[in-house]
């Protein structure tokens, strides 16, 4: 099984630059990210919701969260900077 998941997920992260660039025509950049952080959130929330973990979220403080927050603004950056 964890070779068969390895695999689709190389096939998919060889794919998505390809995709991404196709949707460049149609979609501008920004709307293209926010789009994927939002898809990404609401498949996400269900699953952290049913385990309990989503309440750990918001019990960070202090420099872990200053990381959190650090990290999430560099990974939107990435995302708009390379398919600008």
């Amino acid at each position: 099984m964890g070779l068969g998941l390895g695999l689709f997920t190389a096939l998919i992260w060889g794919t998505l630059p390809v995709v991404l660039k196709m949707l460049v025509q149609w979609v501008d950049v920004y709307t293209l990210t926010w789009f994927r952080f939002l898809m990404a959130g609401i498949l996400t929330a269900p699953i952290l919701m049913r385990r309990q973990g989503l309440s750990a979220i918001f019990r960070v403080r202090g420099f872990p969260l200053v990381v959190l927050l650090l990290s999430a603004v560099g990974l939107c950056g990435n995302y708009l900077t390379y398919m600008g």
